[in-house]
């Protein structure tokens, strides 16, 4: 049955389309995950589903209501923030619960996952980046709710709180809860059961992770240390070379490599034997990663995939849901809450 139901959504401003003519069905207990580079409208989209926004055409609606008439049923966080920066921890926990009519105390348990239990009798200001955004998540999921929507949740958390992090959204949909949560980190899609991409004000591919990355190109894979050994490569004239045997002659920048995309009629030998055995850098061709997968469909836009059921059968059963109680305490994962290092891990499954 479908939680969410997104039709031809429409949002201009300054007269320009941000979204334009957007369809997005989400169905019960699924983890839905819309990526896209930061000012693509995923924000603006969440707002709409949301019913903070009104588009200029189309609409939406949750459990096949207007948003606004189930606000009871869902929970909303935006990525600005929901804390109070002048009170403690807990001080904003015990605000937020008097709003929400389905606030639970399953708070104990978020915070302790998180890593945030030990300082919630600190003021907000004082906390880093990461820390206010480990409580903005306790706020929202410790709401007894049958949809969250959350906008860029792992912005600033270093990759150990990720994780954990996705085991809760994990275990929330076993519980038969539905989220939809808007990123712009390839890592994201590891807790995905369905993703869709956003650009240039559309939906440009939407299936699942392995769905889509089965239709990834191979990765041309560019390895030579620092960027100058790379500009060496480009007086030689050997880069011009490899971009003509890439995909648009893109070579993306990822730490101290360049990886792109295997142009239609390329062999991978062909790749591999461009470069000679003196040569400051290799060229390798190799199947793509969780990274290469958020590059192709954000950077390439040739790149459209959807698998997408249609939308009129939807709303054809009966979308009241039943939960039982918050279940026990998730498994408490360690790991380093202050780093905030960037997604540099291109080898990330999708398992």
């Amino acid at each position: 049955m479908w939680v969410v139901d997104a039709s031809d959504v429409t949002v201009r401003l300054g007269g320009e389309p941000v979204l334009d003519g957007i369809d997005l069905g989400v169905e019960e207990a699924k983890i839905s995950v819309v990526m896209g580079l930061n000012g693509v409208g995923k924000t603006v989209l969440l707002s709409c589903l949301a019913g903070s926004l009104r588009p200029d055409e189309g609409g939406a609606s949750l459990f096949g209501h207007a948003p606004r008439d189930v606000r009871h049923r869902f929970r909303f966080m935006l990525d600005d923030g929901l804390s109070d920066p002048a009170l403690t921890g807990r001080e904003n926990l015990a605000f937020h619960a008097d709003l929400h009519p389905r606030s639970t105390d399953r708070w104990r348990d978020f915070a302790e996952t998180l890593g945030i239990a030990d300082v919630l009798d600190r003021p907000v200001h004082e906390y880093s980046k990461g820390m206010r955004k480990k409580l903005d998540l306790v706020i929202t999921l410790s709401a007894d709710v049958q949809l969250y929507l959350l906008d860029e949740p792992t912005a600033e958390l270093d990759l150990a709180a990720v994780d954990r992090l996705h085991t809760i959204l994990r275990e929330l949909r076993a519980e038969g809860r539905t989220v939809v949560l808007t990123s712009h980190r390839p890592v994201d899609a590891s807790a995905a059961d369905d993703l869709a991409f956003l650009r240039n004000g559309g939906v440009v591919a939407r299936a699942s992770p392995g769905e889509l990355l089965d239709h990834v190109p191979p990765v041309v894979r560019v390895e030579g240390g620092l960027s100058e050994v790379f500009d060496l490569l480009q007086a030689d004239g050997q880069v011009d070379a490899l971009r003509d045997l890439v995909r648009d002659g893109k070579l993306l920048e990822a730490g101290a490599e360049r990886r792109g995309f295997l142009a239609e009629g390329v062999a991978p030998a062909t790749v591999e034997q461009l470069l000679p055995a003196a040569s400051l850098a290799t060229a390798t061709v190799e199947q793509p990663r969780v990274s290469d997968l958020f590059n192709y469909y954000v950077h390439f836009p040739d790149a459209a995939v959807s698998t997408e059921t249609g939308q009129d059968d939807r709303y054809q059963e009966d979308l009241e849901l039943q939960f039982d109680d918050p279940a026990d305490d998730p498994a408490h994962q360690q790991g380093d809450e202050e780093g905030y290092e960037e997604d540099l891990d291109l080898e990330e499954s999708l398992d």
